[in-house]
């Protein structure tokens, strides 16, 4: 970022370019939202059923968002265990039937940790580590950071689900030259 490597930069902000990725590595439309027919518990599942699709909706291991049925132990979000292109399932202990039909939605927005780590030379321990989490569908992208000025600075990014999958392409740093070795 600076030539010859030839000084000190004071990180302000990082935007990591991140896009929400499926099982086959393709970008996922986050705006998947089915009304719901009908909505039951038997004690071990609990199986809503919505209009039929042209592809099942959701994948085993997805999570999804159950919302507005009137049995709160069916909203929140739930981990799907069975899909068809009309119905989906997840272990529930209930045993009822929804009098209110609701909708069933895709639950795609993660969350990513970025890690920013300075030092003044590539063998030191980094001096300092200042840590953010961003969700993959914010309006304001920009990690902001009050990092000091060090010579070697880097990131990693990170997250810790293992049913949201992301990509980042990119990364677009804004920052001040703080020193100038040359």
């Amino acid at each position: 970022m600076l030539p010859e490597y030839s000084g000190k930069l004071m990180v302000h902000r990082i935007l990591p370019e991140v896009v929400n990725l499926n099982n086959n590595e393709l970008p996922i439309d986050p705006s998947i939202s089915l009304a719901t027919t009908s909505v039951v518990g038997d004690g071990v599942e609990c199986t809503i059923s919505f209009a039929a699709q042209s592809v099942a909706p959701f994948n085993v291991g997805d999570t999804i968002v159950v919302a507005d049925t009137d049995n709160a132990s069916f909203n929140g979000i739930q981990t799907v265990s069975d899909c068809t292109t009309t119905t989906v399932k997840f272990l529930s202990v209930t045993v009822a039937t929804s009098g209110t039909q609701g909708t069933v939605s895709t639950n795609l927005v993660g969350s990513i940790g970025i890690q920013l780590e300075g030092a003044n030379s590539v063998g030191q321990t980094p001096q300092q580590t200042t840590a953010v989490t961003m969700t993959t569908n914010t309006d304001s992208p920009w990690c902001q950071f009050s990092n000091n000025a060090y010579r070697v600075n880097t990131i990693e990014i990170s997250n810790s689900s293992i049913y949201n999958i992301w990509h980042c392409s990119a990364t677009s740093w804004q920052y001040t030259q703080t020193e100038d070795d040359r």
